[in-house]
Order: C-alpha cells, then sequence, then structure tokens
C-alpha cells in the first residue's frame, strides 16, 4: 500500500480542537465506575470513560478515503494538561500524587477495522520512568491500560499490538487513547503526535456477474462498488496465464457506471479475442489509497448460448420450443437435441429487430409421447455456442377405457366429476337409461361399481358435485311413473356409496321439465343447480335454486328464484353458471347473443337480484347447442356452441378483460374458436389445463373420439384456436362410423394433472350400440 506523509485533515483540526476544552469537559459520562487497571492503584484518578456520541457527519473521518493520518498532540479530546504550540502537549505532574492525561479521539472507524499503527511520538521524558496508556473498553465499562519504559528523553509508542478491534470500537464508531504522565514515575513528557495506519480501510469490490458465451461481440460484466471509492481498476489476463500477467484494462470513475463490455475493438488496444477465455479482478481507489483485489472471474466471447423453453408443457400434441438468445448476429443455425440424441441439423434461425423469431419446430419433429430433455447448440458465424441448459419438453396422450354399451335406441344421459372419495382417486360418473328408467352412479375404481341413485324418466343429463365429503346428484323427472315431475336432489351418504341404500332424495322443485340441460354448482359452500321449466301452458322459465344450508336433507331446506321467463317455445335451453366473486354467475345463448348474467349476492331472492346483458352477439338467429363456462385465474371464462343448420357450425371463446366483472359487452375478450359448414358438432366442454391454458371439447357426430381445441400464440402475439393432432397417438381400435343425427355428449373436469373426459358415442356401424367412455388425456396415462 502506498503510503502518505502524515498530516492533520482541516476537518479533524474543528473537530478535536472543539472538543479539547479541559478535563471538566461535558463529554465524561456521569457515572459512579472507577476507572480500573493493569496498572499501579494510583492511577484511578482517570476520569470516567467519554460520552459516548456520534460525530456530527460533516466533520466525520471518511476512514474509507484516507489510509494514513495523524493527530497532533495537542489536539487532544480531554486533557489536565497544557497545550504548547504549534502541536503539543505537555503533561507534567505536580508532584508524586498528581496524575496528568490527554485523551484523543479517532472517529468514524468501521467495526472490523483494525490498525496496523498505532505510534505516540513523545519528548522531553524522564529516562527508565515508566508512562501508561489506555483504550476505552465500553463492553467491560473501564479503561484497559498499558505501561511503557522510556529508554531515554524520546521514545514512539506503537500500541497497534495492543489494540482490539471488538473491545475498543465504541458503539458509535469512535476510538480513545489516553495518554498518562504519573507524578511517582516522572517530572514532565511532550506528546508530539499520534500516526495511524488502517488495515483496509477501503471495502473490497465485488465482481457480480461476467459473461460466459453470451454474446458474440463482447464480454459483459457488472460489479458492485464500495462506499467511500473514488474510481475501480478493472484487470484482466488470460486465464491460463499466470497472476502476474493481470494488466489494467480500465479505470471507472465512480458514477460513470457499474458494469463494462469488454469487445474486440475496446478497450483501444485492449480488446478481447473471440473464444479466449479471460479472468477478470477489481480494486476500489479512494485518494491513495487502493483496497485489496476482488475474486477473480471467467468470462469469454463466443456465439451466445440458446435459452430454450418450451410452451404449454403439460397438455400438448406437441412440442413448442422457443429459442432466446443475449445478442443475435446474423446468419444463426440451430442444432437440436432430444435426449442427447441429434434431433434437428443446421435449422435456420430466422432474426427480426435483433430478436430471434419464434419458431417451435413441431413440424420437423417425430411426435413421441411423454417428457423427454430438449438442448440446442447456436451455429454462428464464428463457430458454435455452448449447448443450453436441457429443459422439458413434452406430449400428452390420450388413452380410453369403455364403461358402458348398449342399445343405441334406449337412450343414456351421463355426467362426471372428480374424486369424491380421495382415497380412491377416480373419477365418478352418473348415467340415466331411458330403458332402465333409473339414474346410476358409479366410481371407476377396482372395477367398474354401481349404485342406484333414483328411478326417474326423463331425457336429460343428471348432474354430480362434491360436497361436506359426499357425492349429490341432481336430476329431472318428467312423467308421474315414479314421483310428481320436477327436479330433484340426491344426498350419497358417505363419500364413496357402495350400496342401493346410499342415497336419498328430496324434491326441489314441482314442474314439467324442459330440454336436456342441467347445470350443478357449489357457491358460497352451497348447493346450486339451474333448470329449464313450464311455469304455466303458455310460459317457460329458467330457474336458479339454491340450499339454505350447507347440508340439505328435506324440501324446505332449499329456495327457487325464477331467473328469466319467456313465452312458449322460445325459452333459452342452453345455459350454465359457476360462482364468480362468492355470487352465482353464469351465461345462456338466446337466439342472437351470448348473455351474461351475475346475482347481486350470494342468495338471491327474485330475477331483480340478477343482472344480465350481451357478452356477445350476432347476425341473423343461429340455434343455440351448449354453453360451458368456468372461473380460472379469477377470470370468469366461456365456450359456446352455436349452428344455424346441423352442419353449420360456430364456436366462440369468451374471456373475462381484466379483474373488474364486466358489466356490458365491452368487458370481454372474444375469440371466434371455429366456424365450419362440416362438422355436425352436437356438444362442447371447456376446462382449464393446469399450465392455466383453455381446451375446448368438441362432441362430433361424425368421429368416434371428441375433437380437442387448444390455442397456439401466433408470432404477433394473438391467441388462434387449433384442432389437436391426434395422429397415430390415439388407441382408435372400435373404428365406429356415426352416420346418425343423434343427441351424444361430452363433459370434462381437470384433476391429478390429466384431463378426464365423459364421451358419449352412438354407432350404427355393424350391430347397433350405445358407448360410454372415460378418456384420460395427461403424461400418466394407463
Amino acid at each position: 500500500m502506498a503510503r502518505t506523509s502524515s498530516f492533520l485533515p482541516l476537518f479533524m483540526l474543528i473537530l478535536l480542537c472543539a472538543a479539547g476544552c479541559g478535563s471538566d469537559g461535558p463529554q465524561q459520562v456521569e457515572t459512579s465506575l472507577a476507572s480500573t487497571s493493569t496498572g499501579p492503584a494510583t492511577l484511578d484518578g482517570l476520569p470516567a470513560l467519554p460520552l459516548d456520541l456520534p460525530v456530527d457527519p460533516a466533520l466525520s473521518r471518511e476512514s474509507s478515503v484516507l489510509l494514513e493520518f495523524s493527530i497532533g498532540g495537542g489536539s487532544a479530546f480531554d486533557f489536565n494538561g497544557v497545550q504548547e504550540a504549534p502541536f503539543f502537549m505537555r503533561l507534567t505532574p505536580a508532584d508524586a500524587d498528581d496524575l496528568k492525561y490527554a485523551i484523543y479521539q479517532v472517529s468514524s472507524i468501521d467495526p472490523g477495522v483494525s490498525f496496523s499503527e498505532i505510534n505516540i511520538v513523545m519528548s522531553e521524558l524522564t529516562t527508565n520512568a515508566s508512562y501508561f496508556f489506555g483504550f476505552a473498553d465500553f463492553s467491560a465499562g473501564r479503561w484497559q491500560l498499558f505501561t511503557r519504559t522510556a529508554p531515554g528523553s524520546a521514545m514512539n509508542v506503537d500500541l497497534s499490538g495492543d489494540f482490539s478491534g471488538a473491545d475498543y470500537i465504541s458503539p458509535a464508531g469512535n476510538v480513545y487513547i489516553a495518554v498518562i504522565a504519573d507524578g511517582s514515575e516522572t517530572t514532565d513528557c511532550v506528546i508530539e503526535q499520534l500516526d495511524f495506519r488502517l488495515e483496509q480501510a477501503l471495502g473490497i469490490p465485488v465482481i457480480d456477474f461476467v459473461a460466459q458465451g453470451l454474446s458474440e461481440g463482447s464480454i459483459f460484466m457488472t460489479f458492485s462498488g464500495v462506499p467511500g471509492a473514488e474510481s475501480y481498476d478493472l484487470f484482466y489476463k488470460e486465464e491460463a496465464q499466470p497472476d502476474s500477467s493481470y494488466e489494467l484494462l480500465i479505470n471507472i470513475p465512480v458514477g460513470s457506471f457499474s458494469s463494462f463490455s469488454h469487445s474486440a475493438d475496446f478497450p483501444v488496444g485492449k480488446g478481447a479475442d473471440y473464444g479466449v477465455h479471460y479472468e477478470y479482478r477489481v480494486r476500489a481507489n479512494a485518494g491513495l489509497e487502493t483496497s485489496g483485489f476482488s475474486d477473480p472471474k471467467v468470462g469469454f466471447r463466443q456465439t451466445p448460448q440458446p435459452r430454450l423453453t418450451t410452451t404449454q408443457r403439460a397438455l400438448t400434441d406437441r412440442v413448442e420450443l422457443q429459442v432466446e438468445i443475449s445478442d443475435v448476429p446474423v446468419g444463426l443455425s440451430l442444432d437440436l437435441f432430444r435426449n442427447g440424441e441429434l434431433v434437428l441439423d443446421d435449422v435456420e434461425l430466422l432474426t427480426n429487430n435483433g430478436q430471434v423469431v419464434v419458431d417451435d419446430f413441431s413440424d420437423a419433429l417425430e411426435p413421441i409421447p411423454g417428457a423427454h430433455s430438449y438442448t440446442a447448440i447456436v451455429n454462428g458465424p464464428s463457430g458454435p455456442s455452448i449447448e443450453s441448459e436441457p429443459t422439458t419438453g413434452c406430449i400428452a396422450e390420450w388413452s380410453a377405457e369403455q364403461l358402458i354399451g348398449g342399445n343405441p335406441d334406449d337412450g343414456f344421459f351421463s355426467n362426471l366429476a372428480g374424486p369424491a372419495d380421495p382415497s380412491v382417486g377416480q373419477a365418478c360418473f352418473v348415467v340415466y337409461s331411458e330403458a332402465d328408467t333409473m339414474i346410476e352412479y358409479l366410481v371407476n375404481g377396482e372395477g367398474l361399481s354401481s349404485v342406484k341413485v333414483a328411478d326417474t324418466q326423463v331425457a336429460s343429463h343428471p348432474e354430480i358435485a362434491n360436497l361436506g365429503g359426499r357425492p349429490w346428484v341432481a336430476y329431472l323427472n318428467a312423467s308421474f311413473l315414479h314421483a310428481e315431475p320436477g327436479l330433484y336432489v340426491a344426498r350419497g351418504s358417505s363419500a364413496n356409496p357402495t350400496d342401493g341404500g346410499s342415497f336419498s332424495t328430496v324434491p326441489v322443485h314441482e314442474s314439467s321439465p324442459l330440454g336436456s340441460m342441467l347445470s350443478m354448482e357449489v357457491v358460497d359452500g352451497r348447493l346450486a343447480v339451474m333448470f329449464a321449466a313450464q311455469i304455466d301452458i303458455s310460459t317457460d322459465g329458467l330457474y336458479y335454486a339454491y340450499a339454505n344450508v350447507p347440508d340439505p336433507q328435506q324440501a324446505s331446506d332449499w329456495t327457487v328464484v325464477e331467473l328469466l321467463s319467456s313465452p312458449k317455445g322460445s325459452l333459452p335451453l342452453a345455459f350454465d353458471f359457476t360462482e364468480l366473486d362468492g355470487r352465482p354467475a353464469g351465461m345462456y345463448l338466446a337466439d342472437d347473443s351470448v348473455r351474461f348474467f351475475i346475482a347481486d349476492d350470494a342468495f338471491p331472492e327474485t330475477a331483480l337480484d340478477f343482472s344480465i346483458h350481451n357478452a356477445v352477439g350476432f347476425f341473423g338467429t343461429p340455434p343455440a347447442k351448449a354453453v360451458d363456462v368456468l372461473v380460472a385465474n379469477e377470470r370468469f371464462q366461456a365456450a359456446y356452441l352455436y349452428g344455424e343448420t346441423e352442419e353449420l357450425v360456430q364456436v366462440g371463446y369468451l374471456l373475462q378483460d381484466n379483474e373488474a366483472i364486466p358489466e356490458s359487452g365491452a368487458g370481454w375478450e372474444h375469440y371466434s374458436v371455429l366456424d365450419t359448414s362440416d362438422k355436425r358438432v352436437r356438444d362442447l366442454a371447456l376446462l382449464i389445463a393446469d399450465d392455466d391454458v383453455p381446451l375446448i371439447l368438441l362432441r362430433n357426430a361424425d368421429v368416434d373420439w371428441p375433437e380437442l381445441l387448444r390455442p397456439r400464440l401466433t408470432q404477433f402475439g394473438s391467441m388462434k384456436f387449433e384442432l389437436w393432432t391426434y395422429g397415430e397417438m390415439f388407441p382408435n381400435e372400435l373404428d365406429r362410423n356415426i352416420n346418425q343425427f343423434l343427441d351424444i355428449g361430452i363433459h370434462a373436469v381437470m384433476f391429478d394433472g390429466q384431463v378426464h373426459a365423459l364421451n358419449e358415442s352412438r354407432s350404427t356401424a355393424g350391430e347397433s350400440e350405445y358407448q360410454l367412455h372415460l378418456l384420460r388425456l395427461g403424461l400418466k396415462t394407463e
């Protein structure tokens, strides 16, 4: 380290001269603690410990700026001797019982800093006399004293070996040093000055980051500065060379920047060659003081290492890959590896405005179901990049399991829900058979087991929900054969009912049901059902029924509200609802629009308690077919299906625009998902995959299995729905040819990372047969 000449800073003179006002000054602590020491008892006349106060920042010594400094002997903090010009302090005891002292204060010392020199220059001494020196120890509440013997009339006393930073740096960052002349030992002494040298007063900066193969043109780095620094010296060498090869790369003044790019032509004459590994270290400067060097870090120029990411990973029919690089030279190509094997070689990467244009490369990859590790290398004009970090890309696949088969002329209507019994972990179903006029509850566990729910007669889909650790089934009855016509709710006796007496049924509303749709959800912890029924001979109504108690077991536990009335034959029969903001909210399909409704609170009493608006309108009067709604990420979402003729299909997707509940059509994002004249789509189901992606399943009367639509982001950031490509991944062993216009449906739920779909199909190929299949889509297939 460079050594400066001994001097007294002006602000230190102001500070110490203002403080040196004699032994009766206000800086002493009013305390009953006696000053004790390792020296003779006659030294008990020392004053109490000083009052420890932080120094005025305007006068403080910046310990990170000065490594060496001096205090004149006459500039004592507290003394009972005599100040002599220009900077001396004379300590002359009057007699053997007299004690003269001078106390010096060194301010703004950081904790942990040590002194390599505390040198006290003294003259006019008594040869062989003992002189005493002390440090104020605030943790022990006393002075710690040390003795030196004068070899002659002058001596330099170095107290650095006696100094303990842990004990002698006060809470306010001060060090107090006492010089004492005892009349029993000497008759005189003069203190000329005190010289100090601090060890590592200036902190060591840190190199936070150095780019390793992230840019072809430069090596980017950042570092963290230290207090008190005026500039930083950045040194470099080739990594393979010895430390003696380090040379200054650049001096960076404080406030200029905390990052630096070492490029091929900057700094001039010290450029970074491509592919050479350089080692860097930095130090801080303040005046003539320099800090120690930081730990070294290595960086190098190279074609930028790509960052490979997969999008919509959980449920995809292909692996979508995105390539990101920090610096984009022209003329790039990509080598892609799957599970360590090269699958794409030297594929051109398109660039635009300094960015790689996203390309998922899916069309060039063989789709292999499962999870696979992908890496990539970018080939640039100067050479290849480092291989990217591996990322997982997934291709899901379908599995199918036949649940029920039978005569299609009888008619079957079904629905499903997630597990009611966590120990079973399987989906549960309800199925209505027109032939048996009965609803059954089924659990797909070890073999398919079924339990009778109720006898009924109606052509509609029953609904199922789980609440309070038990399944609930809502269904309609249309004739007097088994009970009064109307809406009924059946309560399961346990989480996994197993016998014929497991369900108890209560009537909720007596009426003549309309249509085949029924919707049941849990709203604010209570069961709720929507259904359509006749109000009177000329009027139809859409009803909302909800339980008044968490566990309804009788008809009086239910409230029924007439949500909508319409002349006979004109009531919307495609509807669905869910819970939004603790309230029932849903959509129904009118002749000319998709309409959103929401109640003012969780328990509406009349139709006036609902707000309704058009979410999207249509020209003409396309017949409504189906709608499915849900809430995900606190946003209401819906998929709907219209069809003006049997083969004219319009499918749309609506998304709540933001967190505010929409009050008009302006509050919705609307996407046209499908508009075709060659599909006989009869039903749809909407669900949200684990990666927050909406999936729409369509039940097409002309194919065996449901078609799945999923969105992809276009190059311009918009969302476009595309049909899932099954290819040979789907087990199509049934080879059905549905060529009749029949009422078939699709119902879906998401749990355990998989799509679970209940697929209804009817066929006239060969032996006429109705089939109900459980379809699973995901990585964990059976």
